[in-house]
């Protein structure tokens, strides 16, 4: 695995889009608006992804990316609009619609004082799988996630690639359909996040949907096979804002 991230290998070529073509489509969003009092944070956003895809929701901090996924994984509810996750209707069968997809959050959830197999087995009784299957189930995830060897260490002494590979196996023990990235190579070396990046182009191939949370980084879009979705309202304000020109001299105009 090679260290420099501009050189990993890029996702940005869908593998058998072909096969996609008549398949309905892991997420189906259409002119969803959330508002927190007077502030307007989705504002008739509408996209669509399909089955097997990785989707970059990219965009500056306040486009709205956290609170879609929040509604996507059934923690907000929308004010207007529809979303369905595989076909279900995440406000009205959100019980079903959390048995299908996973949550990793922009640091990892890891109890640093219990070692990397325990912490993966009480997330998987967590989880409701039996004592023998959340054993099983992190067995397999530790030689996966290459954590076998410190599988009887505490994480507190793990580096900071190892808890964040940590943490996603945790999100794998109910092997979700769909997986929510939020920021997942955030405070990581360049050598870390070829790692997360190599898991996250097993996990497509095998088929699962990825909904990846980034700051819009050319390195996070080499990644994804599309860009974030657009709220168009919002796009045209800030195309209808006055551009600043740099001086000559230094100064703004």
């Amino acid at each position: 695995m090679q260290d420099d991230p501009d050189s990993a290998t890029s996702l940005s070529q869908p593998e058998g889009n072909g096969s996609r073509r008549g398949r309905s489509p892991a997420v189906h969003v259409g002119g969803v608006v959330k508002r927190f009092g007077s502030t307007t944070a989705l504002a008739g956003v509408d996209l669509e992804v399909p089955e097997g895809m990785v989707f970059g929701l990219l965009g500056p901090n306040g486009a709205g990316k956290t609170t879609l996924i929040r509604i996507l994984a059934t923690l907000l509810e929308p004010d207007a609009g529809r979303v369905e996750l595989l076909g279900h209707d995440v406000v009205t069968e959100s019980a079903s619609v959390r048995e299908l997809l996973a949550l990793t959050g922009q640091f990892a959830a890891v109890d640093e004082l219990l070692t990397g197999r325990e912490n993966l087995e009480m997330f998987g009784r967590l989880f409701r799988l039996s004592r023998a299957q959340a054993r099983r189930r992190a067995s397999e995830l530790l030689e996966r996630f290459e954590l076998a060897d410190a599988a009887d260490r505490t994480a507190k002494t793990y580096s900071g690639g190892m808890r964040r590979r940590l943490d996603l196996a945790s999100s794998l023990l109910t092997q979700p359909r769909v997986l929510f990235l939020d920021e997942p190579t955030t405070g990581l070396d360049p050598r870390s996040r070829n790692e997360i990046w190599a898991i996250v182009r097993d996990l497509r191939r095998e088929g699962t949907t990825i909904l990846s949370r980034g700051g819009g980084s050319a390195r996070g879009r080499d990644r994804r096979d599309r860009p974030r979705p657009r709220d168009r309202r919002r796009d045209r304000q800030r195309a209808q804002r006055p551009c600043r020109r740099p001086d000559p001299r230094g100064r703004a105009d």
